[in-house]
Parts: C-alpha cells; sequence; structure tokens
C-alpha cells in the first residue's frame, strides 16, 4: 500500500484542479489528505509485518490523530469554521488516549504499561 504514489498524484490533481478549475481551496483538501494515506499505508504495513503491541498502537494513534488534523483542516478550508472545528482535534486527541488507556489496560502492550506487569503486581501484593 505504501507503494501506491499517492503523494504526486495529490500534487498534480491540486494544480489541475486550481489551474484549470480555479478551485483552489477544495485542491488543499486533496494535498492534505497526503498525509491521511501516508499513517493509513504505514498502519497496514505495521499490522501485516506482526510488528509489536507497541508499533500497532503508536500505528493506530498516529492515523487517528493524522485524521482529526485533517477533518479540522477540511472543515475549516471547505466551510470556513475554523473555530467550531477545532473541537475535532480534541476529540481526536481524547480518543487517541482511549485508545491508549485500553490498549494498555486489556494487556496488549508488552512495554510495561498497564497491562500484565499490574496484573503480576496485583497478584503479588495479594499473596504477601
Amino acid at each position: 500500500m505504501s507503494r501506491f504514489p499517492y503523494g504526486p498524484l495529490a500534487l498534480i490533481t491540486f494544480l489541475c484542479m486550481g489551474i484549470f478549475l480555479g478551485l483552489w481551496v477544495p485542491g488543499l483538501v486533496v494535498l492534505f489528505s497526503t498525509g491521511v494515506w501516508t499513517s493509513l499505508g504505514h498502519m497496514v504495513d505495521v499490522f501485516r509485518g506482526h510488528r509489536s503491541a507497541r508499533k500497532k498502537r503508536a500505528a493506530v494513534t498516529a492515523l487517528i490523530g493524522t485524521c482529526s488534523i485533517f477533518s479540522f483542516l477540511a472543515v475549516g478550508l471547505l466551510a470556513g469554521m475554523w473555530h467550531p472545528g477545532w473541537v475535532i482535534i480534541l476529540a481526536g486527541l481524547a480518543v487517541c488516549g482511549l485508545i491508549d488507556a485500553c490498549w494498555r489496560v486489556g494487556g496488549r502492550d508488552t512495554s510495561g504499561g498497564c497491562g500484565e506487569k499490574a496484573a503480576e503486581d496485583t497478584m503479588d501484593s495479594r499473596e504477601g
């Protein structure tokens, strides 16, 4: 998925939309979508490669963060709602935090988070 030349195609589309149709602002949305495509490709590569749980969590939260910033820019550029649009970024941060917390509590994180290590510490404190 990461081999698809989305960036150059988005740039060409942006220039064609701007030069031939005069749609510079909607073209910016197409250009900014390159970050979402890159994050999505990275996430697919991580999940296909059977990477560690920490890498998978990082890829998922990076995609959500990129999508929230892209959505903020799209709402601002296309609808002119910059002020209420910042709530999208806060919602993206909240979702990233929730996913991070659930991933750690679920025991899928082996980086010393709240998962298995916390369960072992609880079992040790009950025995002693």
